[in-house]
């Protein structure tokens, strides 16, 4: 059926041009120009031969569905023009590079064309022609309006994060009254379903235009609520929060009891409506979490993206809009046909309250999995910023899988449905607990196998969790109940449990027990709750050997937890490297994170969230944490009376600031009260750091602390804080923050902090302040030119004192690194900063540090790589290729 001429031919010439491109960037990549011909050929046949394969998949797939032969047949003549986006690799001569965010754009263009080539011949065929009436293009529909709802997601968490602070107090607020808003617009979504049959088209493009239009003035709406209740108690910023999110949340969550009202109409099985519905608007948004951090954050902004999602939200509310007027309504349509669906059998049927209560723990469990895969995995790669889009898109890809599986049991049951569920319990807990150890044990093979491994298990558990709701709903909604009403209460039970995975496992439970710890409980917890599911099917079907098996896994899980557990931190710290390397002496874990100090003869190490965070040094000869940098802040102000000190780590800084004669107070903004606890441990002078007079200590997140106190000013503000390239560093280096923080300058202040490598720094620095200068990491940024004299500076340096004596002065080595700093040059780089062409501005909206620039050092840092015009072809004709 339908051979096209010529189209293998020229897949295959499409795919050896791609290919040949590819092996040369991989050439370019090793530096080494030797092997071009090779590169060339190799490359070539292995691009035609994939392409090749992915038309045969493709047709093969086509082939086995249900559309018409004539749209079969008009794809099989056409398809050869949709492989043409392969040929945007041809760009990979010019420096583009093979990466993630590439892969993205060419494998979104080619599934655009293919999918475009299937509507196009469907709509002309005879059956084809009511297809924008189908139920097939109002779920497609369903998966645009979940796309856009992660996006929003994604970026209001952003932009409250930087209005409100990325402490855990926030993030906890932000995203349980994300999901709580989703479930009240459930119920408020049932309820308009029962009252408005035959209107529910009109309702969901209401609901959708709603959401696009707060969308599009969302981000300058929730940053001019924020600015005006930062002084507002824990609870008052729940309330603002919930007020700002309140109303689009609420028409997100009322879309599904909508729709699934409006399908269960055509289909009269809950089963497949929910599992359906639920299907395409969980794919929609895990690819939208998917192609937010990896591709659309990497070329755009935080508003862009808003604006990209609300275009979405319009176009589904035009498309419905037309469905709507080209679709009949079945006869006898009424409320009165809405109420139950088809009779099951007694004994299939599972009690209100239990259905209410599964969901209620399936949302908790899956909720709490993925809070603690964050933090495991997080800790794995450093704190890398993609990790919770890339979780939560992997997460949700896995519920919809699960959602379609469970759609399928519904139409066919092959058992009981309280075993179904007490299964996907079991399979859920089990799998996440040994995939946890797996994971932790292979990465002393490698830490990119644990990481990948990792993300496997995000997906398996999500199936199996996911495969609860379609399940519960079908048999679990009383017959003569409103469906729609029914599916919302069961929807909002889920919601419920999904809040109660933030709250109760991430901010009460991390807080008291290890990560290990709260592994072990959330594991056990779904086992148990299996077995007691399994007890509520009849005993014919296997419910008892089911409780005991699950009953048994637990007990098994507990007396094995410790060995297999064991060193869980330091292997997906040190990777390969974790049998040479000494066990940490230390470890605090709490809701703000993971603190692990590992000793070693020049300064035991911190690591904050598995970034390396510092050493506890004060020993300015050894300077095995770049000490000297802090005694340097006396050769930048003359005489810095008040300290700001944003990040308090090792406590080695702090203790320095406050050796100073002139200064009279310390105030330290740390984010992790961890840090303290360490800190008091060390009786070698940091210890004297907590208990100094002239120290205040403040656990807050820095940004929201200078917000929240606009009256304070300071001379110094110091902040040798984490990597350009972690998740959320952009609070403390974008042009925002700069602009915050020079209004807590007193005249002449000095704003010193850590580029960590980064020339984007000290470059957007040069656009807030008059003066910048730079001195080995650090960037010191003033409206006044550092120009103190080499006497002027050694004096300076003198005040440094520890009981009654000059550190400098205690030895001639001493005195020599504080000649050496005095002599130091500090000229004032701002316009050389401001002409360097290859740096750019950091802002809030471009997140550049985190996704635009990337560490190629980090695990799979080089797939996100998409363009480096050092390793464009010239280069490699010239054999001038940088070597790595």
């Amino acid at each position: 059926m339908g051979r096209a001429r010529g189209g293998v031919p020229v897949v295959a010439l499409i795919g050896a041009l791609a290919g040949a491109r590819v092996g040369v960037n991989i050439l370019g990549l090793v530096g080494d120009s030797r092997h071009l011909t090779r590169a060339l050929i190799l490359g070539a046949l292995a691009g035609a031969s994939l392409l090749l394969a992915l038309r045969f998949g493709a047709r093969r797939a086509v082939r086995a569905s249900a559309l018409a032969d004539e749209v079969k047949q008009g794809y099989f003549r056409r398809d050869t023009f949709t492989f043409a986006p392969f040929l945007l690799l041809m760009a990979l001569g010019l420096g583009v590079q093979m990466s993630v965010p590439v892969v993205l754009v060419v494998l979104l263009a080619f599934s655009v064309a293919q999918a475009s080539l299937l509507l196009v011949e469907h709509t002309r065929s005879e059956r084809g022609a009511g297809f924008f009436q189908s139920l097939g293009w109002l779920s497609f529909l369903f998966l645009v309006s979940g796309a856009a709802a992660l996006m929003y997601e994604i970026v209001w968490q952003r932009v409250l994060f930087a209005a409100y602070g990325v402490n855990i107090e926030s993030v906890t607020i932000i995203v349980s009254l994300f999901m709580f808003g989703l479930g009240t617009g459930s119920l408020v979504g049932g309820l308009l379903s029962r009252r408005y049959p035959e209107r529910l088209a009109l309702l969901f493009i209401v609901c959708e235009a709603s959401i696009g239009l707060f969308g599009l003035i969302s981000i300058p709406l929730i940053q001019l609520v924020a600015s005006k209740t930062l002084d507002l108690s824990l609870a008052g910023v729940a309330l603002a929060v919930y007020g700002l999110l309140c109303v689009p949340t609420m028409f997100m969550g009322a879309t599904l009891p909508i729709l699934v009202t409006h399908l269960h109409r055509q289909v009269r099985h809950v089963g497949r409506a929910v599992g359906a519905l639920y299907f395409f608007n969980t794919i929609g948004s895990a690819v939208a979490c998917l192609l937010t951090v990896d591709l659309l954050f990497v070329f755009v902004g935080r508003q862009a993206v808003a604006c990209v999602a609300a275009l979405l939200n319009f176009a589904v509310a035009a498309a419905v809009a037309l469905y709507a007027r080209g679709r009949r309504q079945p006869q006898g349509d009424s409320e009165a046909s809405l109420e139950g669906q088809a009779a099951l059998e007694d004994g299939a049927r599972i009690p209100v309250p239990l259905v209410l209560l599964i969901a209620c723990v399936a949302g908790y469990l899956s909720l709490s999995v993925e809070v603690l895969l964050v933090r495991a995995i997080s800790f794995n790669v450093q704190g890398t910023p993609r990790v919770f889009g890339e979780v939560l898109g992997l997460f949700l890809l896995g519920i919809a899988l699960g959602a379609s599986k469970g759609k399928r049991f519904c139409v066919d049951p092959n058992t009981h449905p309280a075993s179904f569920l007490a299964k996907s319990f079991l399979l859920g807990s089990l799998g996440y607990y040994l995939g946890s150890a797996l994971s932790a044990q292979a990465a002393v093979t490698g830490k990119g196998a644990s990481w990948l491994l990792a993300y496997v298990l995000v997906v398996f558990v999500a199936f199996a969790y996911g495969t609860i709701l379609p399940v519960v709903s079908h048999f679990g909604i009383p017959a003569g109940k409103p469906v729609g009403v029914a599916m919302s209460r069961i929807y909002m039970a889920n919601i419920v449990g999904s809040t109660l995975g933030p709250i109760l496992t991430g901010f009460v439970l991390l807080d008291r027990f290890s990560l290990e710890q709260n592994v072990l409980f959330v594991s056990v917890l779904g086992m148990t709750f299996g077995a007691v599911v399994a007890l509520a099917a009849p005993r014919a079907s296997g419910s008892r050997e089911l409780s005991k098996i699950a009953l048994a896994c637990a007990v098994v899980t507990l007396a094995l937890h410790a060995p297999l557990f064991s060193g869980m931190l330091e292997r997906l710290r040190f990777g390969s490297g974790f049998a040479s390397t000494p066990r940490f002496s230390h470890v605090v874990q709490n809701r703000a994170g993971i603190i692990a100090v590992q000793p070693d003869p020049k300064g035991d190490i911190i690591y904050g969230g598995g970034s390396y965070d510092g050493r506890f040094n004060l020993d300015p000869v050894s300077d095995s944490n770049g000490i000297q940098r802090a005694y340097m802040v006396a050769c930048l102000h003359p005489a810095p009376k008040d300290v700001l000190e944003i990040g308090l780590s090792s406590g080695s800084w702090a203790w320095v600031l406050l050796g100073h004669q002139r200064v009279e107070r310390v105030t330290a903004v740390e984010i992790n009260p961890g840090y303290t606890q360490l800190i008091e441990r060390y009786k070698d002078g940091h210890h004297t750091v907590v208990g100094d007079p002239k120290l205040t200590i403040v656990v807050d997140d820095g940004r929201r602390w200078l917000s929240r106190n606009p009256g304070s000013r300071f001379d110094l503000i110091v902040m040798n804080t984490t990597y350009h390239w972690r998740s959320n560093i952009t609070s403390l280096v974008s042009e925002e923050f700069l602009r915050l923080a020079k209004q807590h300058l007193n005249a002449g202040g000095v704003l010193y902090y850590n580029t960590t490598g980064s020339p984007d720094i000290p470059h957007t620095a040069a656009h807030v302040f008059r003066h910048v200068t730079t001195f080995n990491s650090m960037v010191a940024a003033s409206d006044h030119p550092f120009s103190l004299s080499e006497r002027e500076k050694l004096d300076n340096l003198g005040r440094f004192q520890r009981d009654g004596r000059s550190v400098f002065g205690s030895s001639s080595e001493l005195e020599a690194i504080a000649e050496r700093l005095a002599r130091t040059p500090l000229p004032d780089r701002r316009d050389e900063l401001l002409r360097r062409d290859s740096s750019a501005r950091i802002s809030d909206d471009n997140m550049l540090t985190e996704f635009k620039r990337v560490h190629t050092g980090l695990i799979g840092g080089v797939a996100y790589r998409w363009y480096a015009p050092e390793l464009a072809w010239g280069r490699l004709w010239a054999r001038q290729l940088p070597t790595r």
